[in-house]
Parts: structure tokens; C-alpha cells; sequence
């Protein structure tokens, strides 16, 4: 005869038995709320309310991290530092954090409340500035900017500013992909046309220019506010520059070129007065854009061909 064991079954303790163990024949919710079927701990509400607020912060972050300012951002920099904002914008009382991106060509550091970047950096290779491509407008936000940071292509829309790139579509010496990226609005500010269209594409042409004739040339581009308050365009109210500025670093002859023109119609024969001094510039943006460097001079030499223009 064959021995049958009689398995023990574990008695329900009392939590268990409030946690809906021994809730079978409950026919109305009243009821089943009376005997604390499966009413919820405060231990099973916090695991889903963890797992949600993770799952919330890894989509949130990467619209608000900046990227690493090494790696081969670095050669884009003369001497391999980026240019630093020593002076951010003050929101609500406290220092912003400006936002760094690295591109194919070119990098910035972006203000979020202004909507527009402290400065644009490049390295201009002479060999490879007669790369022409044709170009292909297409504007759009920085990807990796939130919504709230970035301007957007309805706040220029009628409001008599050009969308003026600061690292120009002109130096991604015919990179498909670095073009596009020299499209993202955080790449632009409210230009006025006549300067957008006339002086100062003409000056950025005659980088490129001096690049070829030099071998090589780091530039630093960016906005200036000096008019307070400042003037905003659109519904993200993205600041609009008064001033300009562009600096030109020639590492052979270890001179550069710095200038800050107003933002208004200008002809390049008008640059050489608005040519300032290193210190002066990074006094009025905030900015040092040749952080490292001991400069030896100003070079005037670069001026040739636009003073006989």
C-alpha cells in the first residue's frame, strides 16, 4: 500500500490575510474595502512611485546635460581651453549654468534664459576652406536643448531679425553634417539684416580668406548686450544683441584680431573702426575667449585688403 503524505500548507498570518488572502465571497466594495482586501501599503505605493520618477529623470536629463568639453572638441580651442563665461546670466537671483555643446565643427556654450550662446568656437583648417556645397536652409532647435531653453523658429518669424549664425554655414568646409548642425537656432541670434547679410558676411568670408592665406585660425564669435534692458524677440523672448563680436587668433604669428560691431547695417570697409582690444571685449561680453594665452600683439597686417577695399 502506498503511503500518501499529507503536505502542511503554512497558516495565513494576519497581515496576509488582511492583504486579501481570505477575502473569496466579498460581493460588494464596501465590503471588500471594510475587510482591507488588497488595500494598497505604503511599501507597494513607493517601489512604482521610484520606478516612475527614474524612468521621468533619464528622459529628463539628457535635455538639460551639456556635453564633455574634451575629446575632440579640445582642437578646436588655440591651446586647448574653451573659451569661459565668467560672467553668466543672473535668473531669478541665482548664476546660470551655461549649457556646453560640442559639434562636428564647431562648439558653444548656450544661455538658456536668453536663448542664444555666450559664444561659438572653431578651428578654421586654410586647406580646406574651398570646400563649397551648396546650401540648404534648415533651421531647427538644438536636440539636446529642452523646449524652455531653445529659441524656436516662430520667434523670428516677422520680427525683423534675421536668424544670424554665429559659427557661419560658410566654415564646415562642405560637411554635409556639420552644416546641418550649423542650423540649430542655438547657433543663432536676431541679426538685422543689412548687418547679417551685407558687412558682416563679407567679414566672415574674409576669415575664411586669411585662413587659407595663414594655414590656420581659431575664431570666437558671439553676441553682446549693452543695451539695458535687453531687447527680446517672440514668444520665447530670445535676447537680441547690440553689439557682435568676433575674435581671430593667428597661432604662427601669436596675434590676434578682435572686433565688435553694433548690430546694424555695416560695409567691411566700416571694420577697422570697430577693431577693440582683447581685454575691453571680454570685459563688456563676460567672456574670456583666449583663456591660457599670453597674446603678443594685435595684428594689423590683417587689416590690408580691407583697408583698400
Amino acid at each position: 500500500m502506498r503511503e500518501f503524505h499529507i503536505l502542511s500548507v503554512p497558516q495565513k498570518t494576519r497581515s496576509e490575510q488582511k492583504r486579501g488572502w481570505d477575502c473569496n465571497g466579498i460581493e460588494t466594495e464596501a465590503d471588500w474595502w471594510a475587510r482591507d482586501c488588497n488595500k494598497p501599503t505604503w511599501k507597494d505605493l513607493l517601489v512604482p512611485a521610484v520606478i516612475v520618477f527614474v524612468l521621468a529623470l533619464a528622459t529628463w536629463v539628457p535635455a538639460f546635460a551639456s556635453d564633455s568639453k574634451s575629446g575632440h572638441c579640445e582642437q578646436m580651442f588655440a591651446n586647448g581651453q574653451s573659451p569661459k563665461v565668467v560672467k553668466p546670466a543672473i535668473v531669478n537671483n541665482q548664476t546660470e549654468r551655461p549649457a556646453f555643446f560640442c559639434h562636428r565643427l564647431y562648439a558653444i556654450e548656450h544661455s538658456g534664459s536668453r536663448h542664444t550662446a555666450y559664444w561659438s568656437a572653431e578651428k578654421l583648417d586654410g586647406k580646406r576652406m574651398g570646400i563649397a556645397a551648396q546650401r540648404v536652409d534648415a533651421f531647427k532647435p538644438n536636440p539636446k536643448l529642452s523646449w524652455n531653453e531653445s529659441s524656436k523658429i516662430e520667434d523670428y518669424t516677422h520680427s525683423g531679425y534675421d536668424k544670424g549664425h554665429l559659427a557661419p554655414v560658410g566654415d564646415m568646409h562642405g560637411d554635409a553634417e556639420a552644416m546641418l548642425e550649423s542650423f540649430y537656432l542655438s547657433n543663432m541670434i536676431p541679426q538685422v539684416p543689412g548687418n547679417n547679410r551685407d558687412g558682416w558676411s563679407q567679414f566672415e568670408s574674409y576669415v575664411r580668406e586669411m585662413a587659407q592665406a595663414r594655414g590656420m585660425l581659431y575664431v570666437v564669435t558671439g553676441p553682446v548686450y549693452l543695451n539695458k534692458p535687453i531687447l527680446t524677440i517672440g514668444v520665447s523672448e530670445v535676447a537680441v544683441p547690440s553689439h557682435i563680436f568676433k575674435v581671430i587668433y593667428d597661432p604662427k604669428a601669436n596675434a590676434v584680431l578682435s572686433v565688435m560691431v553694433p548690430n546694424k547695417p555695416f560695409t567691411l570697409r566700416d571694420l577697422p573702426k570697430y577693431v577693440v582690444d582683447l581685454a575691453s571685449m571680454q570685459k563688456a561680453t563676460g567672456v574670456n575667449m583666449l583663456p591660457g594665452l599670453s597674446i603678443v600683439k594685435s595684428s594689423s597686417s590683417m587689416w590690408t585688403r580691407m583697408s583698400s577695399n
